[in-house]
């Protein structure tokens, strides 16, 4: 599915114009489904996590909810955002919903994107909700009243009473801070040049398994659901 996404220099105005195309993402799914589709897999990037965002409530019409099949309804079996450019508290709060269509939902997130640092400014930073989804590489756990993140080092995934579809366990974030090969400067969209990142899209959307079972990952907390790559990074050099 391809947006009108623009360039550099058009921004603005495409951030502004994203509901103008609401529909067009449901739409797609639901054709998939008519010509036999049964199972779903979206891989979203930078600004078009905010179209998904958007989108989820039509998606909810369309794809079957996670252990409810529906018939005429394909199953989401991966949602992935790579580098979302999205507001974090929204994200954040929409993941319970999410959940409740994609059997797996995983974010790539690195806290030294250059683009969306330059978001942020632009957006308000130090305002909490100039802050994107796409720079947290932090835990999340379930609460009695909506998600949060944890905002403290060294904090454990805390178990939620209301976790009845596995919603922790089902959302992995991965901090893509340490990755230095193949990565440009921008740091933002090197997740099709990193072999080390599609190997590991490939476990993911391939056999849908979640991060704590590839093999090139490490959980960076116990009990969380934050991992980092085991990468050796650019400044370890043989002596």
């Amino acid at each position: 599915y391809s947006w009108a996404a623009g360039r550099d220099v058009a921004y603005f105005q495409v951030r502004k114009s994203i509901p103008q195309g609401v529909g067009g993402l449901s739409e797609m799914v639901r054709g998939l489904a008519e010509q036999g589709f049964s199972t779903v897999h979206l891989l979203v990037h930078s600004l078009g996590a905010q179209v998904v965002l958007h989108e989820i409530p039509l998606l909810e019409k369309v794809v079957s909810p996670v252990g409810s099949p529906l018939k005429g309804r394909p199953s989401l079996a991966t949602l992935t955002f790579m580098n979302a450019d999205a507001p974090r508290e929204r994200f954040l709060d929409l993941v319970p919903r999410m959940l409740g269509i994609a059997e797996r939902l995983t974010g790539y997130n690195d806290h030294t994107d250059g683009a969306l640092f330059w978001s942020e400014l632009v957006n308000g930073k130090p305002f909490s909700k100039a802050f994107t989804f796409g720079t947290l590489v932090d835990s999340w756990h379930t609460g009695p009243d909506r998600p949060r993140y944890m905002a403290h080092k060294g904090a454990e995934l805390e178990p939620a009473s209301n976790d009845h579809l596995g919603l922790a366990r089902r959302f992995d974030i991965i901090d893509c801070g340490s990755m230095d090969q193949n990565v440009y400067n921008m740091r933002h969209s090197y997740f099709c040049l990193n072999a080390t990142l599609v190997a590991d899209l490939t476990e993911l959307i391939g056999r849908c398994r979640g991060a704590d079972q590839r093999d090139r990952l490490i959980r960076v907390r116990n009990g969380g659901n934050l991992f980092s790559f085991l990468c050796v990074p650019r400044f370890v050099r043989e002596q």
